[in-house]
């Protein structure tokens, strides 16, 4: 198998319903540098936003926002909004929701 083959197995997007907005959105499992990113934060408040600036994504795929630019997210949305969007990506991404929490 060549490079490209197995990168074809990567991280996949799909479109989940958040309940607090009533609307589907897509996200995607945190990736690595994702969960390394996460580890870093002081807060669970901070985890689950990150989680959700890694998860949320567009119908392809591509990342809406960056972690440069998470306080537009972190100020546009009520923080129960971001913490189902991340509870969403965290259930996806086969890790336990008690990572958020040191």
């Amino acid at each position: 198998m060549n490079k490209e083959a197995f990168l074809s197995f990567g991280i996949k997007h799909q479109k989940v319903t958040i309940e607090s907005i009533g609307s589907e959105v897509f996200v995607r499992p945190m990736s690595y540098a994702a969960t390394a990113a996460m580890s870093l934060c002081a807060t669970v408040q901070d985890r689950f936003l990150v989680a959700a600036v890694f998860g949320l994504v567009d119908e392809d795929g591509k990342q809406l926002f960056t972690l440069e630019g998470k306080d537009e997210l972190s100020t546009a949305m009520p923080m129960a909004v971001i913490q189902e969007i991340a509870v969403k990506v965290i259930e996806i991404s086969s890790i336990g929701s008690d990572s958020l929490v040191k």
